[in-house]
């Protein structure tokens, strides 16, 4: 087991302590971010985190696919690399390669980790005994008899680029001789994966790294520059000590005219509309800062934060809607956002109507048919959804929840009278509907609050 706390969460919006994994006393009322990686061209790195001696660290995880992906490895293929992967049968397994390419011992917990459930993998090397172990069971062991380092630096994949992991990774903690180093909750909603084992250091920029000679000011990081001519140096901070390190950029934009470009390091960035940006930067050259306008000038304010993070990593073609907000429940599973529109049936929209349907009053109304109602709603093949409606006024006939389109359909319970009911269904490939449907042909009862979510359950 990892010295120090096992997965606790930061940056949510609930209070107290918060694991996704199998952590206890998690309030119920939690919501917090989880990145579902999508195994194409996304994948994440982080600064490499080398481990010398004795080592620990724990790791939530979940997944679907029945393909050998790795949850994270080493800077460098096969050298001094950490490895933690998912075989194709969805057992779990640990090894390390040395600075020669020496393959350590494999440690391996079988299982089928790949049930799309979240999992909590706990991992250590302790003298020359690798050790990791999956939620609450036994740990699988293996002899490291050669090891003289080693070190990791992408997540989500190898670090050649293949054995791509899709599906969900947070909370992330590495403890070096006991020493909690790195910590990812991987909640951020952004590219920016932060280490909250560190703190971002001191601003590096302030009033007097401004050019006197133009015309300009600055207030709490807010410089104003005012009809500054083309290619101008509006702003340089020399001599730093910038080159390896990790620095968090935050640029906030008004421009009235022409453009800027901040410099940090070789990094450079160009400003020329109203935005806002938060990146990193990793400088190999130039340990200098810079602001220069561009060669149509500048007119405008820029609020600009560089400060060192330490530790901070990034995801790689990440998209705004890999990320989705989820609450944890009271029996212990996160759910995500509704994918239903107007399931209170407010109007009457957004729904296909089978005959013998219609919506008024608040309510989907069927008399006298079998047939559906049914919305287009987006599923994933193998991910596990809370699905939950009301009947009321029912006097005659079978219904059920199913999912739809495709090969195959998804089928609830068939039920025959008035209740709220809750079920969860597997998608299948292709389901893209959500229907209610009646299985007899004088059905009559009202349907309300209809709702899909996807489920993640604890293991």
């Amino acid at each position: 087991m990892p010295n120090g706390p096992i997965a606790i969460l930061g940056g949510s919006t609930g209070n107290g302590p918060q694991s996704i994994g199998n952590g206890k006393s998690i309030p119920w009322f939690v919501t917090r971010y989880l990145r579902r990686n999508e195994a194409t061209t996304d994948y994440g790195i982080i600064p490499t985190a080398t481990l010398s001696g004795d080592f620990s660290g724990s790791i939530d995880f979940s997944s679907i696919t029945a393909t050998q992906s790795s949850i994270f490895t080493g800077s460098l293929t096969g050298v001094s690399s950490l490895v933690l992967d998912i075989t194709v049968g969805g057992a779990l397994r640990f090894f390390a390669f040395n600075s020669s390419g020496a393959l350590q011992g494999i440690a391996t917990v079988s299982g089928a980790f790949n049930d799309g459930a979240i999992h909590t993998a706990y991992f250590s090397l302790v003298g020359t005994v690798a050790s990791v172990s999956v939620d609450d069971g036994a740990a699988s062991t293996a002899e490291w008899n050669s090891m003289d380092g080693v070190n990791i630096g992408n997540i989500y994949r190898t670090a050649d680029g293949t054995r791509k992991f899709s599906g969900i990774l947070a909370n992330l903690k590495i403890y070096d001789a006991g020493v909690l180093v790195r910590d990812y909750p991987i909640n951020d909603n952004s590219n920016i994966l932060a280490n909250k084992a560190t703190v971002l250091g001191d601003e590096l920029l302030n009033a007097s790294d401004l050019d006197s000679n133009l015309s300009s000011s600055v207030v709490n990081q807010t410089y104003k520059f005012e009809s500054i001519a083309a290619f101008q140096r509006m702003l340089n901070v020399p001599s730093l000590s910038l080159i390896g390190k990790t620095f968090y950029v935050s640029v906030s934009a008004t421009v009235s005219s022409g453009s800027a470009t901040v410099i940090v390091g070789d990094s450079s960035r160009v400003f020329s509309s109203n935005e806002s940006a938060i990146y990193l930067v990793n400088p190999a050259a130039n340990d200098y800062i810079r602001v220069n306008s561009g060669g149509g000038g500048f007119d405008g304010e820029l609020t600009i934060s560089i400060r060192q993070a330490d530790g901070f990593g990034s995801i790689v073609n990440g998209t705004a809607d890999q990320w989705q907000l989820y609450q944890k429940q009271p029996t212990g599973e996160w759910l995500g956002p509704e994918l239903v529109v107007n399931g209170g049936f407010d109007t009457d929209s957004d729904w296909s109507k089978g005959v013998g349907w219609s919506i008024s009053n608040g309510t989907a109304n069927l008399v006298n048919s079998a047939s559906d109602l049914n919305q287009s709603i987006v599923l994933t093949s193998g991910l596990t959804y809370r699905t939950a409606f009301n009947t009321l006024n029912h006097s005659s006939g079978d219904f059920r929840i199913r999912f739809t389109g495709g090969a195959a359909a998804a089928n609830g319970t068939t039920r025959n009278a008035n209740g709220i009911y809750h079920e969860d269904l597997t998608a299948l490939d292709s389901n893209s509907l959500i229907r209610i449907d009646s299985l007899n042909g004088v059905s009559l009862f009202s349907v309300d609050n209809v709702s899909v979510k996807e489920a993640l359950n604890v293991a």
